[in-house]
């Protein structure tokens, strides 16, 4: 049984991402909890089967979309009965271990979960060369994904940016349910944090970010501390503009209305 609320996931998604008809998948929110600190949304989600990484993306930014206050949503899965036997067959077919793709374990896009602290973009030419492991995060406006000579072994190249500094972060795909998982779990826009040591490429001409280790993090938004009366003036093209406009009139709407303004005109 699918028990979400509407417009967050729509049975034929669900099916389609499970292989499976819908009578018998298990879908169910179960527990609700809120980090006001960090605006993060967690759910304990029951299921019966895989939940692929896009279609968790999907639910994730229509949950995001329709609440509109929070940073990002952290889900936590919990299986019933019937998941050992969904397991071993997906629409009448049997399926072996290796066949089966991996689920979004809490954030975790490539390798383990990253602990060690971040180290600032301008610091990351100091540290060049010597190998050793640090983090960096930031937010993937640029994807590429080379298929090599090899057989199963893709380069990735994610550059991510925290304002007007950036950094690219290359990874070395050796397998095709890596490459899968990371195809469908990085989108443009995502906020990420990866661990590597950092090496200066001779294809690009760069210092890059090694990484053995790419998680999903949570999207820093800036916190508004004036107590004062505010006022801000603002002159923007949105995409009611006739020709270079790309804005969203509705979040910037919400993103005033996060730092405390009281009403907005547009003209």
């Amino acid at each position: 049984m699918i028990e979400v609320p509407n417009g967050i996931l729509t049975h034929e998604e669900a099916s389609e991402s499970a292989g499976k008809p819908v009578d018998e998948l298990t879908l169910s929110l179960k527990n609700i909890s809120l980090d006001s600190a960090g605006l993060v949304l967690e759910l304990d989600v029951l299921v019966n089967f895989d939940i692929k990484p896009r279609l968790e993306r999907v639910m994730r930014e229509r949950l995001i979309k329709s609440l509109g206050n929070i940073n990002d949503v952290k889900f936590n899965y919990f299986y019933d009965e019937s998941y050992s036997e969904s397991k071993q067959t997906v629409s009448g077919a049997s399926v072996k271990p290796t066949d089966k793709p991996k689920t979004n374990n809490n954030g975790i896009i490539l390798g383990k979960r990253i602990t060690i602290a971040e180290t600032a973009y301008e610091n990351l030419a100091e540290i060049s060369g010597a190998r050793s492991k640090v983090a960096v995060s930031g937010t993937v406006f640029e994807i590429e994904i080379k298929d090599t000579k090899k057989k199963n072994f893709w380069v990735m190249t994610l550059r991510i940016n925290k304002g007007p500094q950036a950094v690219a972060v290359k990874a070395f795909i050796k397998n095709k349910q890596d490459f899968d998982i990371i195809n469908e779990s990085v989108s443009k826009g995502d906020e990420i944090i990866a661990q590597g040591d950092i090496r200066y490429d001779d294809y690009i001409h760069e210092n890059v970010m090694i990484a053995n280790s790419i998680n999903r993090a949570v999207k820093r938004t800036r916190k508004e501390t004036y107590e004062g009366q505010k006022r801000v003036e603002l002159h923007a093209h949105t995409r009611m503009s006739e020709n270079d406009g790309f804005n969203d009139v509705e979040e910037m709407v919400k993103a005033s209305r996060r730092v405390g303004t009281a009403c907005n005109c547009y003209y």
